[in-house]
């Protein structure tokens, strides 16, 4: 059985109806004016304090001081 032989009639009996100009609705839709608008807004405040913030920088002021003294003590006679 050929595809395209068994579709043309069926394609050709859509045009003549009105189907493609019609809109339906699925099982669970409504009119607008019955579904409640959801409100998606979210009302954030920063906060004045950091805590993770102060200490990724108290280690990383540490991670400096560590890296500052290996400077230092590096022998640039021996290098």
């Amino acid at each position: 059985m050929n595809f395209a032989e068994n579709i043309k009639p069926r394609a050709d009996w859509l045009k003549g109806h009105d189907l493609a100009s019609r809109t339906m609705e699925g099982p669970n839709t409504g009119e607008e004016s019955l579904v409640p608008a959801v409100n998606t807004t979210l009302n954030s405040e920063s906060s004045e304090r950091d805590a993770a913030s102060e200490e990724r920088d108290a280690k990383l002021e540490l991670w400096m001081e560590d890296i500052k003294t290996f400077i230092r003590n590096i022998d640039v006679n021996n290098l």
